[in-house]
């Protein structure tokens, strides 16, 4: 019941925001091109680049705008759309940073396998950017982690930095709910679902903590099998035109995303603080993931390799579609829905952000160099 009061929810507020064209109305790349009506190419894109190429005093940056965010008073603005029972109600004590978390929250269902994911974290990352820029005075671009490169040894990956200012942090501790005490937010407080100090557990067999989901029918495997380079590639180079089987293959139970989220565990896969099941009833889910910087190197590196795939081949680059309404009830139903059931999603369909940010629509963010946008991945 609860799927699908918030997934019809969405499927109303889609039909306030635009007409009741379908994908498959879309005709010639060239009219779709046409059809966008955005302003020209960006002459000077911003450079998003991999977090080891970084300078400490880059990474630092990013990181001390971050924990800027966990100290500043939230501005008032966020309005949640959705209002999903499976997540608490709204601290009013919490944070700037808390506050685009609850975003992420009260969307969860929205746009997670849906035709959403790709457009609305590509949007949302943005303006996560942004607000850095704007509130905490970030001089850089939003790095992203290619995973790929840790495939072989995550756990020993020096990514897991410990320094105080320019380091992300290492791994938990399994006497202390496996919260981490280093890295330049080894002291930062997260109020959701309540407040606790971000938590990693590097957990190579993750898929066997899904409690025999007939999700993943694989649990046995080790989760970096999932996001090698040769997996990477599968999506960066494969699916020719094809919209549906490229995210449905990136976005799978057993895919690379879903595998770096739980190598990881903790907030990243959206575990519950000890206790708090009891407490506060706390039901876990893929909910205040961003709790954690490394959500948003993790979707720089899902939105690299959208970004990768459509300039691949010229019928990729303004390949979309999708479904606005979640279909994960079972496998049978879900296996005919990976990317969302209708109402079909289309370029003008609205990309919400529950007022912490603008809303946009999907033609708006499908070109990293058009619009609104103006970047590369290097």
């Amino acid at each position: 019941m609860l799927l699908r009061t918030v997934t019809v929810s969405f499927a109303v507020l889609l039909s306030t925001f635009v007409g009741a064209a379908s994908i498959e109305e879309r005709t010639s790349l060239d009219l779709e091109e046409r059809s966008f009506n955005l302003p020209g190419l960006c002459l000077k894109p911003e450079k998003r680049r991999e977090w080891r190429s970084l300078s400490k005093r880059e990474r630092a940056d990013f990181l001390g705008a971050f924990k800027c965010m966990t100290k500043k008073q939230r501005n008032g603005k966020l309005s949640p759309v959705a209002r999903p029972t499976d997540i608490p109600p709204v601290n009013p004590n919490s944070s700037f940073m808390d506050d685009i978390v609850y975003l992420h929250m009260d969307l969860n269902h929205w746009v997670h396998f849906t035709g959403l994911f790709l457009p609305w974290h590509r949007h949302y990352i943005h303006e996560f950017q942004r607000t850095l820029r704007k509130e905490c005075g970030f001089k850089g671009t939003l790095p992203y982690w290619n995973w790929a490169l840790d495939a072989a040894d995550t756990e020993h990956s020096p990514i897991f930095d410990s320094d105080p200012h320019s380091g992300l942090g290492g791994w938990g501790n399994p006497e202390d709910d496996y919260q981490i005490n280093d890295g330049a937010l080894g002291d930062a407080i997260f109020n959701y679902p309540v407040p606790h100090r971000l938590r990693r557990r590097y957990t190579l067999q993750a898929f066997l903590t899904k409690n025999g989901s007939p999700f993943y029918t694989n649990p046995s495997i080790n989760v970096n099998e999932t996001y090698t380079q040769a997996e990477v590639d599968k999506v960066r180079y494969g699916f020719r035109g094809d919209f549906h089987g490229m995210q449905s293959y990136l976005e799978a139970f057993q895919g690379m995303h879903s595998a770096v989220h739980n190598v990881i565990q903790g907030d990243l896969t959206g575990l519950c603080p000890k206790g708090s099941n009891v407490t506060v009833g706390c039901t876990p889910g893929p909910k205040w993931t961003p709790n954690d910087p490394f959500f948003f190197l993790l979707h720089g590196m899902v939105d690299k390799i959208w970004s990768d795939w459509q300039n691949k081949h010229p019928e990729n680059k303004y390949a979309f579609e999708g479904g606005s309404v979640q279909m994960i009830q079972n496998t049978t139903i879900f296996n005919q829905y990976p990317t969302g059931a209708p109402p079909n999603l289309h370029y003008n369909s609205v990309v919400p952000m529950a007022g912490m940010f603008p809303d946009t629509r999907v033609k708006d963010v499908m070109s990293t160099k058009k619009g609104k946008l103006c970047y590369v991945y290097v």
